[in-house]
């Protein structure tokens, strides 16, 4: 299978805020602290989508923080208007947000094609059944948690169509040289964590804590492919003057 090619890519040039391919730089003393790509939908969708999921949901816990525990309270409790009366709003906006981010993220990923068919073809069905992921997750804020067996089964799909994209993904991205090792470390040990929770909760055992576990690991692996997402549109941007000065 090929991968995406790189080579001896010239250094950035400038301190402008914002350049002409897009790229926001941060700059003290003359010196560029970080370079965000804003061309990258993947990047920055990904990103977007955890600040507003955990900024909601620290919103959500603060009204009922005399019962918060992990061992105790499924994330989805948060929306519950009986468990948390003064909250759940705060978190099931949240989560209609950040399943629109979610979509938006996996569509963005098309940026990674390659020339290979096999890893194009493990791609798209990786954006397909995650962006699907992020439409049931903003279903699931929407739907109250009182309309049973509906929204129960609307967080059973999300988990399971995030299990298909995320492995989906890593096949199709595992060993091109853009992807991090860490990024297909993740998001095998999101895999992992996302069948203990599903063997547990077939063999009747309540998995709260895998739950968690679970959300937190799918979470750092969309921050880490966000992350090889904005590399990847900063090395295109500077590939292409390159490429067209040498022809």
């Amino acid at each position: 299978m090929t991968g995406i090619k790189t080579g001896p890519f010239p250094p950035a040039t400038g301190n402008r805020k914002l350049n002409h391919a897009g790229i926001l730089s941060f700059s003290a003393c003359g010196t560029t602290i970080g370079r965000i790509n804003l061309k990258s939908v993947s990047g920055v969708a990904g990103y977007l989508s955890i600040i507003i999921f955990c900024l909601f949901s620290l919103l959500s816990v603060y009204f009922m923080w005399d019962r918060f525990s992990p061992f105790d309270m499924w994330i989805g409790d948060f929306g519950d208007d009986t468990e948390n009366p003064a909250g759940y709003v705060f978190y099931n906006t949240g989560s209609m947000i950040t399943g629109i981010l979610l979509a938006l993220f996996y569509l963005g990923l098309s940026e990674w094609r390659t020339d290979s068919r096999i890893r194009n073809f493990s791609l798209g069905a990786g954006i397909l059944t995650g962006g699907i992921s992020g439409i049931l997750m903003f279903l699931a804020g929407y739907v109250s948690t009182h309309e049973q067996p509906l929204h129960l089964q609307l967080s059973v799909l999300y988990f399971a169509l995030s299990f298909f994209a995320i492995m989906f993904i890593c096949l199709a991205l595992a060993g091109l040289p853009l992807y991090g090792e860490a990024t297909l470390c993740i998001g095998v040990t999101t895999l992992a964590l996302t069948l203990v929770l599903a063997f547990s909760y077939l063999l009747d055992i309540e998995p709260i804590i895998a739950e968690w576990f679970t959300g937190f690991a799918l979470l750092t692996w969309i921050g880490l492919t966000a992350r090889d997402s904005f590399t990847l549109s900063r090395e295109k941007d500077t590939v292409k003057p390159a490429v067209s000065m040498q022809a």
